[in-house]
């Protein structure tokens, strides 16, 4: 099967956004700012949504359709190598975001010390990736994975895959365009009715109210079938004229651009909700429109590594975004109150770490099992 290394560059430059997003979020925090600098970070990971649809689409619709039996992927194997793919890291980020909340001292932000009940069901419900109820909220703030807060959205990627596996796979290109249709009417609905139009933005899915847990589900589903749409009327189409490199610059930059855009005040709402449903597809079409030539093979491998490394920076990161404002409520600042050294060792540290996991732990402990579950076959 062919691997698009361009989009897998792309889901590496979502996730280092992903990561200077929340950085930015807490240098805003340190300096009292209402809004941070990347205000629109937070759509790289509807970006990630988008690429699961299509790349779902692109690696198992003819296995979950084909004609015979003996060849068709079943459900329980598409969810065991769901499993396999996501739930190795989510393992290792449940554990680090323990060890970082018992680090310091088992209380919200307000400090209020938490039992250790509540925390032993708090680490439960996230290795199982199961939201916490606001009965159980750790930090005061209504996360829904108050341990390790972007969890959130690899609890809606089992959801995707579940919905994939089960109905997505049957329907018709128009009809899963239609249910995208849908969904992102009602994303943008929910975004306007929850949070008003001068201050509406579409960032749903982190916390466990119900607003954005409704929201949450409709964002996953406007992105992820936009995206396999996207793969269905594409995987005929003629490759581009566009040299591999020339597309690849091209999409980065643009994603770049897109994330990197301030807030836009009473705009923000129909910028991102526009991005989403317009642009990014754009950008992923682009990136995957590859021509008769070659993609070299230094592009083709820096791709490739970020890409991977994308998954175990994503999971693992934001238990240091913890630490970080943890140091900030109590006035600790290892360089000084504003000082960017901080940022910039925990961003240093996020991805060495992540580098780590990804060569020590995540492919040799994915390899493993993927071998164990095909000998058992």
């Amino acid at each position: 099967m062919h691997r698009y290394a361009t989009l897998d560059g792309l889901r590496g430059i979502a996730a280092l956004a992903v990561l200077v997003y929340h950085l930015f979020e807490a240098v805003a925090f340190a300096n009292g700012d209402a809004e941070q600098q990347m205000f629109h970070g937070f759509l790289a990971v509807d970006f990630f949504f988008l690429l699961s649809g299509f790349v779902m689409g692109h690696a198992y619709d003819n296995k979950m359709n084909a004609a015979n039996s003996h060849n068709r992927l079943t459900f329980c194997r598409l969810m065991l190598t769901r499993i396999i793919r996501l739930h190795p890291m989510i393992i290792i980020g449940s554990l680090t975001g323990l060890i970082v909340y018992i680090a310091q001292g088992c209380t919200r932000w307000d400090g209020t010390m938490m039992p250790w009940s509540t925390i032993l069901i708090g680490f439960i419900l996230s290795l199982l990736i199961i939201p916490s109820p606001l009965s159980n909220d750790l930090r005061g703030n209504t996360e829904a994975f108050p341990l390790n807060g972007p969890s959130w959205s690899l609890f809606l990627e089992y959801v995707g895959s579940i919905l994939y596996g089960l109905i997505l796979h049957k329907l018709k290109t128009r009809h899963v365009a239609y249910i995208a249709v849908v969904s992102a009417l009602g994303y943008a609905a929910i975004g306007i009715l929850t949070y008003g139009d001068e201050s509406s933005t579409l960032a749903f899915g982190w916390s466990s109210t119900t607003p954005q847990l409704i929201g949450g589900l409709l964002r996953m589903l406007t992105s992820y079938t936009i995206g396999l749409t996207l793969w269905r009327l594409i995987r005929h189409k003629r490759p581009s004229s566009l040299h591999p490199t020339v597309s690849c610059c091209i999409a980065a930059m643009l994603l770049t651009a897109l994330l990197c855009t301030p807030s836009l005040g009473n705009l923000n709402l129909w910028y991102e909700w526009i991005c989403i449903c317009v642009v990014f597809p754009i950008v992923i079409w682009i990136a995957a429109s590859e021509s008769t030539h070659t993609t070299p093979t230094i592009l083709h491998n820096t791709c490739t590594w970020i890409g991977e490394l994308s998954y175990p920076l994503y999971a693992i990161h934001y238990p240091l975004i913890y630490l970080y404002i943890g140091w900030i409520n109590q006035d600790l600042h290892p360089f000084g109150p504003y000082s960017w050294c901080t940022p910039v060792a925990i961003a240093a540290i996020a991805i060495l770490a992540a580098v780590a996991c990804m060569r020590l732990y995540d492919r040799p402990v994915r390899n493993w099992l993927t071998h164990a579950t095909q000998q058992k076959r």
